[in-house]
């Protein structure tokens, strides 16, 4: 990986750290609750648990997502835990 890339990485997830507090912050009081992270190895295993459920409104490639953000450093990726439960 070129070192202009990797600085792009690195600037980009500063951006995308401070996206998330904001959005955190300006949720409304019922869902202050609500934890905002990165899709990382950790909402990965989470999403295998219920990938296949009947439930699951959308068809999301979380596995495509966590990689899209090297590939393309300006990229935003978003999970949503209440607890230690992700969002389906």
């Amino acid at each position: 990986m070129k070192a202009s890339h990797l600085s792009a990485i690195n600037k980009y997830e500063h951006y995308r750290i401070e996206a998330r507090a904001i959005a955190k912050e300006n949720l409304p009081s019922s869902l202050k609750r609500l934890t905002l992270e990165k899709i990382d190895h950790k909402a990965l295993t989470a999403f295998r648990t219920w990938q296949e459920l009947p439930e699951r409104k959308v068809n999301w490639d979380w596995t495509f997502a966590s990689r899209y953000c090297v590939r393309h450093p300006k990229a935003f990726d978003l999970s949503v835990w209440n607890g230690n439960t992700l969002y389906p």
